[in-house]
């Protein structure tokens, strides 16, 4: 009986809710948020930060963390399904995005005489930018790219003869290739002799 509890426990940890989803999201966005703009420092610097920027580093962190979390909430970010990232949802992130970087610029250059998140450089701000995106719209796209590949995969190799190729050489490897190219192939290649 405790096997059984234990099991259904496990089980019930694993299952997937909206609300582990959207905590999966909002880590990985935090974390992604944390890695760009010490990536973009590090990028716009030749790696050789100068220290004024090390330490007013947590507050550039902070800032842009809560700027980008609230905008990414309000943009619907984490009300979207995983595995049907669409268009419209590219949108949003895009949006969200640009947004959120906009305003970080405005409140970097309001704030540019403050001795705790002064003296942003713009051209981190940018390549902030374009770092966040590229690690949001991975995450978010990842499923779905999986998903299609392997269900191509899957549909690919259902119904042929699985064969193997005796020699490796040339001629066995452009037998292949034409096996795999061809989508009418009747065979599907799983190794050589």
């Amino acid at each position: 009986m405790m096997i059984f509890d234990k099991v259904h426990l496990l089980r019930k940890a694993l299952e997937v809710t909206v609300w582990k989803r959207r905590l999966f999201f909002l880590l990985f966005d935090l974390l992604f948020i944390c890695f760009s703009l010490y990536a973009s420092f590090w990028l716009r610097f030749d790696g050789q930060i100068p220290k004024q920027y090390i330490n007013s580093y947590p507050y550039y962190v902070l800032t842009a963390s809560v700027v980008k979390v609230v905008l990414l909430y309000l943009l619907g970010m984490y009300n979207f399904s995983w595995r049907f990232f669409n268009v419209l949802d590219l949108a949003r992130l895009s949006l969200a995005v640009v947004l959120s970087s906009s305003v970080l610029t405005a409140i970097f250059l309001f704030y540019r005489q403050s001795n705790y998140i002064g003296g942003m450089p713009r051209s981190v701000l940018l390549i902030d930018l374009v770092l966040t995106f590229s690690l949001m719209f991975g995450i978010r796209i990842s499923k779905r790219i999986f998903k299609e590949y392997l269900s191509k995969k899957s549909r690919q190799e259902r119904g042929k003869v699985r064969i193997l190729i005796i020699g490796a050489g040339d001629a066995g490897n452009s037998i292949v290739n034409e096996m795999i190219r061809n989508p009418h192939s009747p065979y599907l290649p799983v190794g050589f002799v």
